[in-house]
């Protein structure tokens, strides 16, 4: 990986994220679309693909995702969309109209069949991966910060701050909420 750095034109990483297996690293680098490391070899590879370019200011921790199955690359782009992408072509296969020029939130569900995305309107919207459709909305008070996945009872839960949103882990539908008044 230092020899390919080096040989390279940017002066920082803008953002990254590592697929689960470890195997992968995809990298947001200054004025370069996504980019692909392989771990192993350190081999960079860019995706051929102008509007893989990272949003300009976004103050997202996570505006790269990697689906659990390594299948999908989620990305924040410069334009404000999220675009999905298969992680071994490029193929853009969805670009979803969130706004991630100031803050927003997103992330693979379990079985990577959905994306949970949430924009500068605070609400989360749910979106089903293959059908290319939301397949469900959460009206959020607050940005959500963490997700925590509770497979043993089958819920979802959405973090932000004061408030936790319970939400049906196959038809996504909100069964609680809660807020920390700080009492």
């Amino acid at each position: 990986l230092k020899k390919d750095y080096q040989t390279h034109n940017f002066e920082y990483i803008d953002n990254a994220a590592v697929s689960e297996d470890g195997k992968t690293i995809y990298a947001f680098f200054e004025n370069m679309p996504l980019t692909k490391i392989d771990v192993q070899t350190g081999e960079m590879s860019a995706y051929e693909n102008e509007d893989l370019f990272s949003s300009v200011g976004a103050s997202s921790s996570n505006s790269i995702v990697v689906s659990p199955d390594g299948k999908y690359v989620a990305v924040g782009c410069f334009d404000g969309k999220v675009r999905v992408i298969e992680s071994s072509s490029g193929n853009v296969i969805d670009e979803i109209p969130e706004q991630v020029n100031v803050s927003f939130f997103m992330i693979f569900t379990r079985d990577s069949k959905h994306l949970l995305l949430q924009g500068n309107d605070r609400v989360v919207n749910i979106r089903n991966i293959e059908e290319k459709c939301n397949a469900g909305t959460i009206d959020a008070y607050e940005g959500i910060n963490n997700v925590i996945f509770d497979d043993a009872n089958g819920v979802i839960a959405l973090c932000a701050s004061r408030y936790v949103y319970l939400i049906e882990n196959e038809t996504f539908v909100l069964v609680a909420d809660a807020v920390n008044h700080g009492t």
